[in-house]
This record gives C-alpha cells, sequence and structure tokens, in this order.
C-alpha cells in the first residue's frame, strides 16, 4: 500500500508538471493539454483563443473558451467587460492570482488594469489621461486594509511588472522598500592620489612621490532596480577638482612636479541593499570610468653649482592620462524618510588605470559622500 501511495503521489506531480509545461485550454465541459496555442500579440490575445491544427488555425472566442495558456506560464482567462455601451467577455492577461487576482487587458481601442477580491466583480484601473497618478490613489483606497503597502501604492507604475510585484506585496502584506527608479543629488569629500605604476621603471619617476589631495566631490545618480529584488544599478556622474605635488632635491639639484585636473566621474555599480524598513546597508562593486577635462602637468628642474641655482625653464609635459578606467566597491546606509526620499552616506574606495597603457601614474580615490533622492 505505502508503494502504491508514492507511484501515485509521483504520476500526481509529473501530471501537474506536464500540465504546467504545455498550451492548453479549457471550456466549461473539456480542458485540452498539449495543443499548439498561437500567440497572435497582446490584442489578438485578448479576442481569440487560436489553435493550430495540422496547417489549420481555429479561432474560439471568449464566449466558449473560458481559459487558456502557454508553456511558458502566461495565461489568459475569460471575463465579462464593458466595451463602448455593452458588456461582453474578453480575455484578460492574469498577472497574479490570489487573494486579490490582478488581470490586463490590451483592445483595440483601449488597456486596463483590473482587481478581482476573491470572487467578487472586477474592479477596473484605467490610467486617468487628466491626472498622472489616479491609478495610485485608487489603489490606495482599495488596499487600505493593509497598511504596511500604503507608501507602496504611491510608486506603482502603470507597467505589468510593478503592478504585479505590488499586489503580490499586498496579498501577503508585506512591508518592505518598493523597487521604483529614483533620481537624487550627493556631495561629500575625496581624497586622491598618484601613484607610479609597479610595472614602471623609470630613473627620473621613481625619485617623487606625491602627497593626496582633498577636494569637494559632488554629482547626479540615477538607481535602478533589477526586476524585483534587492540588487540595482548605480550610475552616477560626479565632478571634482584636485591638485598634486611632489619634491626631489639632491646636492645637485633640485625638481619638482604640479598636476593640476579637473575631473568627471562616471560609476557604473551594482548594488545590494538588506531588506531591512528604515535602515537599509548596502554594498556596491563596480567600473569607474573618469575623465580629466582639465589636465596640466609641469616639471620645475634647477641645478645646484657652487652654492648657485640656475633655474631651468618649465617644462609643460603630458604625465597624466586624459582617460581612465578602474574599479569601486563600497558600502552606506539608507535611511527612508518616506516613501520617496531617502537619505544615504557611503564611503567608497576607487582605483583607476590609464586607458593609454604608455602612462606610467594611476590614481586612488576614496570618497565620503552622502546624498538625497527624490
Amino acid at each position: 500500500m505505502k508503494y502504491i501511495n508514492v507511484l501515485i503521489s509521483v504520476l500526481f506531480l509529473y501530471g501537474v508538471e506536464a500540465y504546467s509545461q504545455n498550451d492548453y485550454f479549457s471550456t466549461d465541459s473539456i480542458k485540452s493539454v498539449g495543443v499548439k496555442l498561437v500567440n497572435g500579440g497582446s490584442i489578438d490575445n485578448s479576442s481569440f483563443c487560436q489553435v493550430k491544427t495540422g496547417d489549420s488555425v481555429f479561432k474560439y472566442s471568449p464566449d466558449l473558451v473560458k481559459e487558456y495558456g502557454f508553456s511558458g506560464g502566461r495565461v489568459y482567462i475569460s471575463k465579462p467587460i464593458m466595451c463602448s455601451d455593452s458588456v461582453r467577455n474578453v480575455f484578460m492577461e492574469r498577472l497574479v492570482k490570489g487573494k486579490t487576482s490582478l488581470f490586463f487587458y490590451k483592445g483595440r481601442d483601449f488597456s486596463s488594469f483590473y482587481l478581482q477580491k476573491d470572487s467578487s466583480a472586477l474592479i477596473s484601473l484605467p490610467k486617468s489621461l487628466s491626472t498622472r497618478n489616479d491609478y495610485n490613489n485608487r489603489l490606495t483606497d482599495l488596499t487600505s486594509e493593509c497598511q504596511k503597502v500604503a507608501d507602496a501604492s504611491k510608486l506603482v507604475a502603470y507597467r505589468k511588472k510593478s503592478m504585479s510585484e505590488f499586489i503580490s506585496r499586498y496579498n501577503r502584506c508585506e512591508s518592505m522598500p518598493f523597487p521604483v527608479i529614483r533620481y537624487g543629488l550627493f556631495v561629500g569629500m575625496i581624497q586622491s592620489g598618484i601613484i607610479l605604476k609597479r610595472s614602471i621603471s623609470d630613473e627620473f619617476m621613481n625619485k617623487f612621490t606625491f602627497r593626496a589631495d582633498k577636494s569637494l566631490y559632488y554629482g547626479l545618480f540615477m538607481d535602478v532596480p533589477i526586476q524585483a529584488t534587492d540588487f540595482s544599478a548605480y550610475i552616477g556622474l560626479g565632478f571634482y577638482q584636485s591638485s598634486f605635488s611632489s619634491n626631489y632635491s639632491s646636492v645637485a639639484e633640485e625638481s619638482d612636479i604640479l598636476i593640476q585636473q579637473s575631473t568627471i566621474k562616471i560609476p557604473v555599480l551594482l548594488t545590494y541593499t538588506l531588506p531591512s524598513i528604515k535602515f537599509r546597508p548596502y554594498i556596491n562593486l563596480g567600473i569607474n570610468y573618469s575623465n580629466n577635462i582639465r589636465n596640466n602637468s609641469t616639471i620645475y628642474n634647477a641645478v645646484i653649482t657652487d652654492n648657485t641655482v640656475q633655474f631651468e625653464s618649465p617644462i609643460k609635459d603630458h604625465l597624466f592620462p586624459n582617460n581612465q578606467l578602474g574599479y569601486a566597491a563600497g558600502l552606506g546606509v539608507k535611511f527612508h524618510q518616506s516613501y520617496r526620499r531617502i537619505i544615504f552616506v557611503e564611503i567608497r574606495y576607487n582605483m583607476d588605470f590609464p586607458v593609454d597603457h604608455t602612462f606610467m601614474l594611476k590614481k586612488s580615490a576614496v570618497e565620503f559622500i552622502g546624498g538625497i533622492n527624490f
């Protein structure tokens, strides 16, 4: 008896898997699994269930077919809605199935999301043309019994992924920061230093050690969520000015090098933020591109003979590259002030290498920044 129960369980699981991996459609009386459905696009899929048999394609209306689905998991359900001046059945794509289900209809004349709580009537969620966020206000009202998603309802975009994520969280009554594209400003201090590459053996340059520079660093950023996860793509645009100097002296000579730069920095980072509520620690790692829009290098030499110092003409040289590419890594913490506003502080390390390998110098930097998004 034990083995029979195991066999029945295996057959049941196999049947469920086979069902989910095959095209199917169902009417009031039959369910056909393993058929070949034709994907006609969002508009046609809302009007017909198209079944291919041999070289022929048969179209079934929403009055006959109650449900159909593709092997990839997309499911359409027949539902009555108001179209023009009459009520008629259409196929709606089911995006979320649960205590509250989410549907999407795309017809030739209009498209809209619909909610259905348990087995109640459909609730239309059109995107109003007069007020941009009308659907957000309606979502707030419809989900008011779960205050944990009240802030998230104000951030939902009128797109399938965003709406699906919100309704899924509402069904779980989950209080988590909602993934949304954020823009903001940052400002802070950057401490940068110039280093001679280890692979370089240059008798003149090996004499110098450059002092680190501290300067104001500020700019803009954009943080783009990756799907509905705690990962995001951070893209920044920063600016700072720096000045580096070094001196070498001996009995017979004395030399000074002065490097002055204005730099635009573009970091592209993958960020992981811990899924907490108010305080959210995060780490990031990625690449960094720097362009020195002002890049002046001057070498001053003096020869000492019999206690007499003779200054030579300054040499304008190009010691540092205009373009650099490197890596960046940082850690910080975000504080959620409101559903939209976030304040953060971060420390980030950079190492930039010359794109042109003929240059001898590379640059390291430590950033101490804070910012706010809107």
